[in-house]
């Protein structure tokens, strides 16, 4: 069995995906699956997934919720993965290895100590093709927002390494269009624009480089009160 975040949530057996249930059952999916092979209390799972607004008999929809879940998952027969009641919370158990995330960021690290371009490249694009759309898709409520926010900061940088090694990699002309177009999405990321920078300088493009330059200190300036970084 496989489990995603990284774009709807998800779970999907031999037999293709498994009826996780409307939003909110996806919602406690999602809290259980982030929180891996650890007892989520049951108020923290009421608090991330009805913040201040639970409805009165929340703890009994809980239990439905979690009732059903148990056996969507159970009908695939994995006996590595399972969803089980404790004290004050409830618990998914499963590998990492089942899980996007963990797998995301397992690849994420091993690119990270890996001292081979090559290798860490390859490392990160794999990280990388495990994401389908926007994390936690579909699923509202503040503390989602959150993690989305978070997660999405983890792809960028991901992405960014791998741009680093392009670049050692001499992939300047090929990188100049896909930047542009990332860098217009995140014009107040330095590092970012920077990549961008090299490789249109490196092309022989010196004066939109300069241009692009121009355009995130103003927007620094604009926006934080702050100069560029030196690096930048």
């Amino acid at each position: 069995m496989e489990f995603q975040v990284l774009g709807t949530i998800g779970a999907f057996g031999t037999g293709g995906r498994i009826d996780a249930g409307h939003a909110k059952q996806r919602a406690v999916l999602a809290v259980l699956l982030l929180d891996l092979n650890n007892v989520v209390p049951a108020a923290q799972l009421i608090d991330r997934i009805w913040g201040e607004d639970p409805p009165s008999s929340v703890r009994n929809v809980l239990s439905g919720y979690v009732a059903r879940l148990r056996s969507a998952l159970a009908a695939a027969a994995d006996p590595a993965v399972s969803l089980s009641r404790r004290t004050g919370g409830y618990v998914l158990e499963a590998s990492d290895e089942q899980v996007d995330l963990f797998r995301f960021r397992s690849l994420v690290s091993q690119a990270n100590i890996s001292g081979d371009d090559e290798q860490a490249a390859m490392l990160l694009r794999e990280s990388l093709s495990l994401w389908h759309g926007e994390a936690l898709a579909g699923l509202s409520g503040p503390w989602f927002a959150a993690m989305r926010t978070s997660l999405a900061r983890q792809k960028m940088a991901a992405l960014l390494d791998l741009n680093d090694i392009r670049l050692r990699q001499g992939q300047h002309q090929a990188l100049a269009s896909e930047l542009a177009e990332h860098a217009a999405a995140h014009p107040a990321d330095e590092r970012l624009a920077g990549q961008l920078m090299r490789a249109l300088y490196v092309s022989g493009r010196q004066a939109e480089a300069l241009r692009w330059f121009e355009q995130t200190r103003q927007r620094l300036v604009n926006e934080l009160g702050a100069d560029p970084g030196p690096e930048l």
